[in-house]
């Protein structure tokens, strides 16, 4: 694995994560699930964050992380682009469409694919289906839990700066008011708005 954990480099190696003799648990685990993740990694999570990311829901990091080694960074199963800027490519997002459905980027006008839309024209793909500056998905959401639906996050690194998004959802859409464009607003219903 190109990224090992660090517990398994250090001298208490398996026994930071697994009991040798007994547990409740699977696999010799202590606790079940995040909970034993969240034990080192206390900042994943914070009290006012209440939309969890599916897998984190269900209780699990190891959808999306590999807890012993992994061939990517931040021991991720899967490649995720690490810049904000990606050249869209088919198996660019491999990892996000292990779970999410790949039409969400497939099609510039769509009544299915994404709710993200302004009636038909799909908001998702014109963000990052693009051959120069496409946004991977952290350019909007957050990845573990957020306070706003569907992850949205409140704002996003750019560059120095924290770049506030000032999503507002409402029943048929939404609008944000980013630094990269002016106030702009979306509506699946009524369109142009």
């Amino acid at each position: 694995a190109k990224t090992i954990h660090p517990p398994i480099k250090s001298e208490r190696s398996c026994v930071s994560c697994h009991s040798p003799h007994a547990s409740d648990a699977p696999k010799l685990l202590p606790k079940a699930g995040k909970e034993l993740c969240l034990d080192c990694h206390k900042n994943i999570l914070k009290k006012n964050q209440n939309v969890l990311h599916g897998p984190i829901t269900q209780g699990k990091c190891t959808p999306c992380h590999d807890p012993h080694g992994a061939p990517n960074g931040k021991l991720l199963v899967k490649a995720f682009p690490a810049d904000l800027y990606v050249p869209y490519t088919d198996n660019q997002y491999a990892f996000c469409f292990s779970c999410h459905n790949r039409d969400l980027l497939r099609f510039p006008e769509t009544s299915f694919a994404t709710g993200f839309r302004d009636g038909e024209k799909n908001l998702h793909f014109l963000h990052v289906n693009k051959t120069d500056k496409g946004r991977r998905c952290k350019a909007c959401h957050t990845i573990h839990a957020g306070e706003l639906p569907k992850l949205i996050a409140e704002k996003v690194p750019f560059g120095k700066w924290d770049l506030p998004l000032k999503f507002t959802k409402t029943e048929t859409g939404g609008s944000c008011a980013p630094g990269c464009h002016r106030k702009t607003g979306y509506d699946r219903r009524t369109p142009g708005k």
